[in-house]
C-alpha cells in the first residue's frame, strides 16, 4: 500500500511539474491594442521562455523589453497648453506650445545605456513662460534607429542561423509583419561569442511611411502619431507607400506641468527602459516563411518561432517639472 502512495506521489510530482512548467511560459499574443506585455525575465538574466501560437504575424506576437541602443533625427519639442488638431497638430500647434527646440536641420541623436545626449545645449527653456501644460509634441525623422541583443531561454530563428542568442543586424530593415527568412531584421546564433565572431550586430532601421491605408495613428502607448511630408503639411498616400520624411508624436502628459515662479529645474530627455520590443512570427501567409513547417524546412534545430525584429517600442520622451 505504502508503495502505491508513493509511485501516486510520483505521479501527481510530475504532473505539476509539466502544469508548472506550461505556466512559465508568456504568451506574447498581442491584440493590437494597449501595450503588449513585458517581456518574462529570466532568473540569470535575459528572455525567459514564451509561447506563440502557429500562424501568428509579427504585429501580433511581441513583447515589451530595454533597448540597447537608439537613434532618431529631433527636428522640434513643444510643451503645450492643450492638446493640438487631431488632423493636423502643426496646423495650431505654434499657437498652443512653446517650442523649446525647433530646428530646421535635424539634431542626430543617439541615447545608449552609458551614455545620454545632452539636450541643454539645444534647447531653450525661456519660450516656458508660467502656466499648466497637458500635452507634449515632438517632431522628428521618420526613420528611427534600434540596436538590441538578449539572451533567450528557448532557440529561434534568425536571417542565416538558429540559437538562443539573437541580436539585430546592422544595416537591416523593418520590411513585413509576415517575412521571409531573407527580410528577417535580426540573428540567432549560439552565445555572444559567436555574435562577435559574425561582426554584423548593429543599428537596424524601421521607416514610417504607412499606417495601414493611415496617415495617422493611435499608439500603444497612447501617443497621437502623424506621417509628415514636412514641418508643416501631413503626408499623402500613394498605394502602400507615402511622402512621409517626418513623424509628428502628441503627448499627453499623465499629469499636468505647472510652471510657476517656484519652478526649480525643468527636466526633460528620453529613456531606454521598457522602450525596445522583441517581434515574434510564426507566419508563412503571403510569402512568409516562418510557420513551425517551414523552420523545420529550413533547419533541422526545433525553434520556437522566427525572431523578426528587435527595435524601439516607443521614443520615451520624459518631461518633468520640479
Amino acid at each position: 500500500m505504502m508503495k502505491n502512495a508513493i509511485r501516486i506521489l510520483a505521479v501527481l510530482l510530475s504532473c505539476l511539474g509539466v502544469v508548472n512548467a506550461a505556466k512559465a511560459q508568456t504568451s506574447v499574443a498581442y491584440s493590437g491594442s494597449g501595450d503588449p506585455v513585458d517581456c518574462p525575465t529570466a532568473s540569470g538574466g535575459g528572455v525567459a521562455a514564451i509561447s506563440v501560437a502557429d500562424g501568428t504575424r509579427a504585429n501580433r506576437a511581441r513583447c515589451v523589453t530595454d533597448l540597447d541602443k537608439f537613434k532618431i533625427d529631433i527636428y522640434k519639442i513643444g510643451i503645450c497648453r492643450s492638446a493640438p488638431d487631431s488632423t493636423n497638430p502643426a496646423s495650431d500647434w505654434s499657437g498652443k506650445c512653446a517650442f523649446i527646440l525647433d530646428r530646421t536641420t535635424a539634431l542626430e541623436t543617439e541615447l545608449t545605456t552609458t551614455t545620454s545626449v545632452d539636450l541643454a545645449s539645444y534647447v531653450d527653456l525661456s519660450t516656458l513662460t508660467e502656466g499648466t501644460y497637458t500635452h507634449a509634441v515632438l517632431l522628428i525623422g521618420n526613420t528611427m534607429y534600434s540596436q538590441m541583443r538578449k539572451q533567450f531561454a528557448q532557440t529561434f530563428m534568425g536571417r542565416t542561423g538558429v540559437g538562443s542568442y539573437c541580436y539585430s543586424i546592422d544595416g537591416a530593415e523593418y520590411l513585413d509583419n509576415r517575412p521571409t527568412r531573407a527580410q528577417l531584421a535580426t540573428e540567432c546564433v549560439a552565445n555572444e561569442a559567436a555574435m562577435d565572431a559574425a561582426g554584423n550586430h548593429g543599428y537596424m532601421a524601421r521607416t514610417q511611411v504607412n499606417f495601414n491605408g493611415s496617415v495617422s495613428k493611435t499608439a500603444g502607448d497612447g501617443a497621437n502619431v502623424f506621417l509628415m511630408a514636412d514641418a508643416t503639411t501631413l503626408a499623402t498616400l500613394t498605394s502602400s507607400s507615402s511622402d512621409a520624411t517626418r513623424l509628428a508624436g502628441v503627448i499627453t502628459f499623465d499629469t499636468s506641468k505647472v510652471i510657476s515662479a517656484n519652478t526649480v529645474s525643468v527636466n526633460l530627455g528620453f529613456q531606454l527602459t521598457d522602450q525596445g520590443q522583441v517581434q515574434f512570427s510564426t507566419s508563412s501567409g503571403g510569402s512568409g516563411e516562418c510557420d513551425a513547417t517551414d523552420r523545420a524546412a529550413a533547419d533541422s534545430t526545433s525553434t520556437v518561432a522566427c525572431i523578426n525584429a528587435m527595435r524601439n517600442y516607443g521614443v520615451g520622451f520624459r518631461f518633468t517639472v520640479q
